[in-house]
C-alpha cells in the first residue's frame, strides 16, 4: 500500500521508532523460549523500524541482519547503532533479494509490520520468509486481530472532551471503511484504523485464518500469543480476546 511506504518514511514517524526499546510480553516470552537455541543462529529482523527490538534479539545471535523497506528507518538505525557489529539494510519483504535461499536461522517480523501491506503481497511475503529460512527454522511476527474490530468502532463517551475526540475519531472510521457488519463478516480487510493520524491503512485477520495463510505457505507448529498477557493460547480464545494484535510463531516445513 502507498500510502504505508510513505507514512512510515514521515519524520515523526521515523522519530517514535528510533526512540522506542521495549519489548513486548509476547516478545519477551517468546524470546526466552528460544534463547537457548538462537546462540548459534543467523538471524533476519525484518521490519526493524529503528530498531526497537535490536538490543534485545541481536547480543543473543551469532549474526543479526536488521531490514526495512524504508531508507529512513535504516539510517535512524546506523546511527543508534553505529558502534555495535550488527548489519542494516534497506529490503523489502516481498522480494528479498539480496537474500540466498535458506540463509536464515531465525526471522521476526515484529509490531505487525506485515500487516502494512496489501493480501496478495502478505501472501508473498510469506512465501519469500519461507524462501529464505532453512527447514525447520522459526518464523516469528505480530498482526491485528480482527476480532477487535467492534472495539474500534464502538463510541464510548466519558466526559466532555473526551467525547468530542471520540466522536471525531469515530465519525473518520466511519467515512473511511465499509460498514463494521461488512468487515466483520471477511476473514481478513485492510481498516484506516486511526493509525498515524489516518495515515495508514492496516490489515487485520481473524486468527483461524492466518492460521490457514500459514500452513498454506509451508508453516508448521504454528502457536498463538497473546499481546497483554503474553501467554500461549489457542484460535479460539484468541479471537475472542481484547488484545488488539496477536503473535505467531512457526518453523519452516
Amino acid at each position: 500500500m502507498k500510502e504505508n511506504a510513505k507514512t512510515f518514511s514521515a519524520c515523526d514517524v521515523v522519530r517514535f521508532y528510533a526512540g522506542a526499546s521495549e519489548l513486548q510480553k509476547a516478545e519477551c516470552t517468546i524470546l526466552e523460549q528460544m534463547r537457548e537455541g538462537l546462540a548459534g543462529a543467523r538471524m533476519l529482523d525484518i521490519g526493524v523500524g529503528g530498531g526497537r527490538t535490536t538490543p534485545h534479539f541481536a547480543p543473543a545471535v551469532r549474526e543479526y541482519v536488521g531490514v526495512d523497506y524504508a531508507p529512513e528507518m535504516i539510517d535512524a538505525c546506523r546511527k543508534r547503532f553505529a558502534d555495535d557489529p550488527w548489519r542494516f539494510d534497506v529490503a523489502d519483504v516481498r522480494a528479498l533479494k539480496a537474500f540466498t535461499d535458506r540463509e536464515f536461522d531465525f526471522v521476526l517480523f515484529s509490531f505487525n509490520g506485515i500487516d502494512y501491506i496489501d493480501h496478495d503481497d502478505r501472501l508473498r511475503a510469506l512465501d519469500e520468509v519461507r524462501r529464505v529460512l532453512r527447514p525447520g527454522a522459526p518464523f516469528v511476527f505480530s498482526s491485528h486481530n480482527m476480532g477487535t474490530l467492534g472495539r474500534l468502532f464502538a463510541f464510548e463517551p466519558c466526559g466532555v472532551l473526551a467525547a468530542v475526540e471520540g466522536a471525531l475519531k469515530w465519525a473518520r472510521l466511519r467515512l473511511n471503511n465499509p460498514k463494521l457488519d461488512e468487515l466483520k463478516a471477511r476473514p481478513w480487510a485492510i481498516v484506516n484504523d486511526g493509525s498515524y493520524r489516518f495515515r495508514g491503512r492496516t490489515y487485520y485477520v481473524r486468527p483461524d485464518e492466518q492460521v490457514r495463510q500459514l500452513e498454506a505457505a509451508g508453516f508448521v507448529d504454528i502457536e498463538l500469543y497473546t499481546l497483554e498477557a503474553g501467554l500461549r493460547a489457542d484460535e479460539s480464545a484468541c479471537a475472542a480476546s481484547a488484545d488488539s494484535w496477536l503473535y505467531y510463531t512457526c518453523r519452516r516445513r
